[in-house]
């Protein structure tokens, strides 16, 4: 009986966060300088499992990781895509440094959320938890998926 209710409360939870989906090729996670406790602690998390409506802290989907990472650095951002887009200041993907929140979408809606690991020479890469493979660190640049929906960076408060 306590699963039928945990698997209603997810599936209820579902209709308010975003998807997360992902389809472009894995590469190498590689240390950054900027903000590199949250980044290295998101890396650390590579190779969890993707589990729709999960905070961690071994499954997650895209804002439950994203929020289980600053949470554990006591930041609060919110739990859904939405929550995050607003938790800082928007910028510019091209100006976006480690730690900073990435979001992506198509028109108005966002749908995906990770966490910038790198963006140097053009090439931005994030950790982010993908529907297909867990959590992974990838190129945006590099990926027809997700360069298409790229909508904007998030820069935190401190």
């Amino acid at each position: 009986m306590r699963n039928t209710y945990l698997l209603f409360a997810i599936g209820l939870s579902g209709l308010l966060l975003s998807s997360c989906s992902s389809s472009s090729t894995m590469v190498t996670p590689r240390q950054s300088s900027a903000e590199p406790e949250v980044v290295s602690f998101a890396i650390s998390k590579v190779g969890s499992a993707y589990r729709f409506g999960a905070a961690g802290p071994n499954r997650f989907d895209c804002s439950g990781f994203t929020w289980y990472v600053y949470s554990q650095k006591r930041k609060d951002i919110g739990r859904t895509t939405s929550c995050q887009s607003n938790a800082g200041r928007r910028i510019s993907p091209s100006r976006a440094v480690p730690g900073d929140l990435i979001f992506f979408g198509k028109g108005r809606k966002m749908q995906h959320v990770g966490i910038v690991v790198s963006n140097e020479n053009g090439n931005l890469r994030m950790v982010h938890a993908s529907s297909s493979r867990g959590v992974i660190v990838e190129s945006v640049s590099n990926s027809a998926y997700w360069s298409r929906r790229i909508k904007f960076a998030v820069r935190l408060d401190a």
